[in-house]
């Protein structure tokens, strides 16, 4: 009996050991994958964010600057002083738009992509022999899920706008009485009914599947690789799926450094290979014209 007891003890606790192992993969798994996809979606929402403030910004300087010109302000002591107007109103803008994207915006933005991962990796098991290996094929489609819960949940709040927005965006009328510059508050105004666009909604898909696809093909892809590093020879395998998660956080570095596979004479110095091709997306410049008009 006593020997059977121990043996049922030891068996429970196997059973037990096992579980806190799936468990602790799982959630490393999930931690990893909303790592990566979540610095898609914030890089997109950062980057044309600053795209359309930024031509926002130069169109009214330029419109200001011509409109002065033909009134005759053409004395220093006047250009001084709305340089500095400018240069006030201007910072008040960008420092308020950008309060809200890192303070509130990209937490919630990480636990959208959190929660959406663990919903779309949902019965993943890395200790399940039956699961051990996984395609490139097959771990796309748990991505391609993930994007779906997100940007449709993101779709439905913004009602059919771009699904970053409400991630920018304030509240309505929660930032209206704490700016005192009237001509930041209607700067403001201008930057949230541009991020509400048709036009930022086009450039955002644009830019999320572009870097989607690069993430894919140049990021987690190539953990799939197998003989020859060219990617036109080059044929696809199954690989562990504990190999894949491990080797994702090299996959996320292609957000924020160049990759080794870019050539320096193609990229120059430029720290993120990302940004200079959505840079010359149409649907971008397209965006960017709006916002300066």
């Amino acid at each position: 009996d006593g020997k059977d007891r121990k043996g049922v003890e030891g068996g429970e606790e196997e059973r037990k050991r096992r579980e806190r192992e799936r468990e602790l993969w799982e959630r490393v798994m999930v931690k990893s994958v909303t790592r990566m996809v979540a610095g898609v979606y914030a890089q997109v929402a950062l980057f044309l964010t600053l795209t359309t403030q930024v031509h926002l910004l130069g169109g009214n300087l330029f419109a200001e600057g011509g409109g002065g010109r033909r009134h005759g302000m053409d004395k220093k002591s006047n250009e001084d002083e709305e340089a500095s107007s400018y240069q006030t109103t201007h910072r008040i803008v960008l420092t308020r738009t950008y309060e809200r994207l890192f303070d509130r915006g990209t937490e919630a933005l990480t636990k959208a992509v959190e929660s959406a991962a663990s919903n779309a990796l949902e019965g993943w098991d890395v200790t399940d022999p039956s699961a051990m290996y996984t395609t490139k094929e097959e771990f796309g489609r748990g991505i391609q899920c993930i994007r779906d819960i997100v940007e449709e949940r993101g779709s439905r709040i913004k009602r059919g706008r771009g699904c970053l927005v409400h991630f920018v965006v304030p509240p309505d009328g929660t930032f209206q009485s704490e700016i005192h510059d009237e001509q930041a508050l209607h700067i403001m105004e201008e930057t949230w009914d541009l991020l509400e666009s048709p036009a930022f909604a086009a450039a955002e898909k644009n830019c999320l599947d572009f870097m989607f696809d690069i993430l894919q093909e140049e990021g987690w892809g190539t953990i799939f690789l197998c003989g020859d590093e060219n990617f036109s020879d080059s044929k696809w395998t199954a690989r562990p799926l504990v190999q894949v998660v491990t080797q994702l956080r090299r996959a996320a570095a292609t957000l924020y450094g160049q990759a080794s596979t870019m050539s320096e004479e193609i990229w120059g110095h430029n720290p993120n290979i990302y940004i200079p091709r959505m840079e010359r997306l149409p649907s971008v410049l397209e965006l960017g014209d709006a916002s300066f008009n």
